[in-house]
């Protein structure tokens, strides 16, 4: 009898996992089994919760270089709570973290830190995302003796909110173990086919292009696998402007191997990364791409799959004026079944990591460096006014050009409100009478300026600038014989502001000989100048009001209209003191009802004033949109989360502007069988000559920016068939168990809600009681479905 009522309770978990109130409740035991792909006895690891929480026991053993699958089983005593999320996989992910010297397969440390991070996951839910009841697993050759180390297995619920990016630090955690993991060492087995190289002798041979200068590098670990580590036996040094090709030797001299060779032979799981002082290298310019993949490495040789090697590379030096001393650093990874075009200097095991000292030698007789930075002493920046009756000029300047001052800001900057300006600057060497403008002309092909200001300054070029980010705009009037833009001139047009606006306005100028390109950064290249002045876009009291400032808006309202009309759902957001210190307060939750089609209308007002801003906003409905934002799962059309944090993702705009562009004062919805608690964000930007097809929730001003709260409404479309009699409940109010009945009648569902109408539990098939012990004290709707009617009473609930 007691396995039979254990079978009926796994199956209905399975059937009905909302009974668990979403979450997986009491865990009293976890067993991961790791079964070897090619036979043998599998491993089995335990946690017990003996009275105090789950709690491993014992630790894992597995073999060296062995294939395995890792079943996970989950239970709550004789209770299958594995099957129930097997049954809802849709909801959970585990998440892996180990050591990296464990595993082969999946290399790195796991996926608990970084989503990204490799697991292999041999199950998926119904969209296809990761479950992980089954994973598998390669262990790591290891020579010699054990390798013990951690293994941690978190398991989350992500009801709602599970997404191919979805972490570990997301929904609610279910368990988070960690057991000792120790990879045996079998010592009868063969040596480890991909272990790391025994190397002793590591030689580098910097050959300049006329081979008039060949310098050579060597570090060297006379006892191997012992103690000593390869150690550099002296520094580099190589001459100035000067192109060289390096060579690499490696060699293993306790044993006579030539390791070089044994590279070539298997150069598909090899790679060398490096990295260097910025102002070493002309070519590669940068600092290496040990820290990142994608920095350039000139490699002069490929393996078989046409992927980089690194035994033969090209460097030009930097022109120098003195010595120049840095580090240069060489890392040679091995990369077997993993090297890739986007494999880094973090994957795989380091065969050698070392770092030599290099410096640059100056050549007293050599004529100037060509492309140095030039020696500034004066900057002067002109903004000249459309019709040229406003002509600011702001300077920088440095009396001692190369000596211990650097360029200072004499004085800030004040521009007018709502005005278009021309920017010319001009620099010049007053120690030596030259005309720097000329010059950065001159070679216009190696120059161009960045700038970087407050966001509040201008309305074009609109945002902060270009030297964060190279793609955000700037007005360039001035083009180089590449076509690419320079930065003596450009334009801009101030922001209307009600009241003085001060920010910074910052001008760097970057020398970029052979680097130059479309996508070359304020970071590529030597900084002849970096400067920042304080700007005031001054206000003009006997303007009229900005005509595209943001709206005082006091009331917001948002109606969802049943296609029946039948349920119309309205909310509101209030801000009584409009420009006060108080904001738009949204004060109710979104009531919806599955399975319906709503049409949402926002209506927007000043009521201090007595302002229809929905007018308003009709009329110039080509500076306005509205976007939106909701918990993934609420609404089946339009799908997914919304287009404010992707402009491209579908919303179903109902009105469009007079150039065919949404707007979002009517749009439409469609919700799902249930609709989950949730959120549902409105934003409305103001973009005034930048809306556009691709505009986003980022550009131009926000008007309102509300979050309201989601959940499943009372079904009125249904007041039918309500019976205003025969449901009895008794005691009420109540405190624990409620007793409902009602004569001669087949209840098939009971729900309860809340006084906002969001469902605070369902039970299918329902007893004639009900606990409410773990409710908050209040009224609450109580309803029973039958297949043809529906009773309805409140509860009042007391404590």
């Amino acid at each position: 009898m007691k396995r039979n009522f254990t079978q009926f309770l796994t199956w209905l978990l399975i059937a009905f996992p909302f009974l668990l109130q979403a979450q997986l409740g009491d865990i009293t035991d976890v067993t991961l089994t790791f079964t070897p792909d090619g036979g043998g006895d599998p491993v089995v690891a335990e946690a017990t919760d003996t009275g105090s929480g789950l709690t491993v026991a014992g630790d894992i053993e597995l073999r060296e270089s062995i294939e395995y699958t890792l079943t996970i089983a989950i239970a709550n005593g004789a209770t299958d709570l594995g099957a129930v999320v097997s049954a809802n996989q849709e909801d959970y992910l585990f998440f892996f973290a180990f050591a990296e010297e464990l595993f082969d397969l999946p290399n790195g440390d796991g996926n608990v830190d970084n989503r990204e991070d490799p697991v292999n996951y041999d199950d998926e839910d119904a969209n296809g995302f990761d479950v992980g009841l089954a994973t598998s697993w390669t262990t790591s050759c290891t020579e010699p003796g054990n390798t013990t180390d951690t293994f941690r297995v978190v398991l989350q619920y992500q009801m709602g909110t599970k997404s191919e990016t979805s972490t570990a630090t997301e929904g609610a955690n279910e368990f988070d173990l960690t057991w000792n993991v120790t990879v045996v060492d079998n010592p009868d087995a063969p040596p480890c086919e991909n272990e790391e190289e025994i190397i002793t002798d590591v030689v580098l041979t910097f050959t300049s292009e006329d081979s008039s200068d060949v310098v050579t590098a060597t570090a060297q670990d006379p006892d191997g696998d012992g103690p000593l580590g390869l150690e550099v036996s002296e520094g580099i040094e190589l001459m100035e402007s000067t192109r060289y090709t390096l060579s690499i030797e490696l060699r293993n001299d306790l044993e006579g191997e030539d390791i070089t060779e044994e590279i070539k032979e298997e150069d598909d799981e090899h790679q060398f990364f490096f990295s260097f002082g910025e102002e070493l290298f002309d070519l590669p310019n940068g600092n290496g791409n040990i820290d990142n993949r994608d920095d350039p490495i000139i490699y002069d040789d490929e393996d078989e799959n046409g992927l980089d090697v690194g035994l033969m590379t090209s460097w030009t030096t930097a022109c120098t004026e003195g010595n120049t001393t840095d580090t240069f650093r060489v890392v040679l990874k091995h990369q077997p079944d993993i090297k890739s075009e986007t494999s880094t200097a973090q994957d795989g095991g380091t065969d050698i990591d070392i770092t030599w000292d290099l410096t640059i030698v100056d050549n007293p007789d050599a004529p100037p460096c060509e492309n140095e930075e030039e020696i500034i002493t004066d900057v002067v920046l002109t903004f000249t006014s459309e019709d040229s009756s406003d002509v600011v000029t702001a300077t920088a300047q440095d009396p001692d050009g190369d000596g211990p001052l650097g360029l200072e800001v004499t004085e800030g900057v004040e521009l007018m409100e709502s005005t278009r300006y021309t920017l010319s600057i001009e620099l010049s060497n007053e120690l030596e009478g030259e005309n720097i403008t000329e010059e950065i002309r001159e070679e216009d092909d190696e120059h161009q300026f960045f700038f970087s200001f407050g966001e509040g300054l201008f309305d074009l070029p609109n945002g902060n600038g270009n030297i964060d980010n190279r793609d955000d705009p700037i007005i360039y009037d001035d083009e180089d014989e590449n076509g690419l833009d320079v930065g003596l001139m450009t334009s801009w047009t101030t922001a209307c502001t009600e009241g003085n606006t001060t920010d910074t306005f910052r001008v760097v100028l970057k020398h970029q000989p052979n680097i130059k390109s479309e996508t070359s950064t304020a970071q590529d290249g030597g900084t002849d100048i970096d400067i920042t002045w304080d700007i005031t876009i001054v206000d003009n009291p006997d303007a009229p009001p900005c005509e595209n400032e943001e709206e005082i808006i006091t009331d917001v309202v948002l109606t969802f209209t049943s296609e029946d009309s039948s349920s119309i759902v309205t909310v509101t957001a209030q801000d009584p003191d409009g420009e006060g210190p108080i904001g738009l307060v949204e004060s109710e939750t979104i009531g919806l009802l599955p399975n319906t089609t709503y049409t949402l209308s926002i209506e927007l007002s000043n009521e201090i004033e007595g302002e229809n801003i929905t007018e308003e906003i009709a009329e110039e409905d080509d500076e306005h949109q509205f976007f939106f934002a909701w918990t993934e799962g609420i609404f089946t059309s339009p799908e997914g989360d919304g287009n404010i944090d992707n402009r491209d993702d579908p919303i179903n705009y109902n009105d469009e502007d007079d150039n065919g562009r949404p707007l979002g004062l009517s749009t439409s919805w469609t919700t799902g069988d249930s609709v989950p608690n949730g959120t549902f964000q409105v934003i409305l930007k103001h973009q005034p000559d930048i809306k556009s097809d691709s505009s986003t929730a980022e550009d131009g001003g926000t008007d309102i920016d509300l979050t309201f709260d989601v959940g499943e409404g009372i079904p009125t479309s249904t007041r039918d068939l309500i019976q205003e009699g025969g449901l009895t409940l008794w005691p009420n109010p109540a405190s624990g168990q409620l007793n409902w009945s009602v004569k001669g009648e087949i209840v098939n569902e009971l729900r309860l809600y809340d006084q906002v109408g969001r469902l605070i539990l369902s039970n299918v098939r329902p007893a004639a009681s009900v606990d409410l012990s773990s409710l908050a004290e209040g009224t609450y709707i109580l309803m029973l479905y039958g297949d043809q009617k529906i009773w309805r009473d409140r509860v009042v609930i007391v404590r």
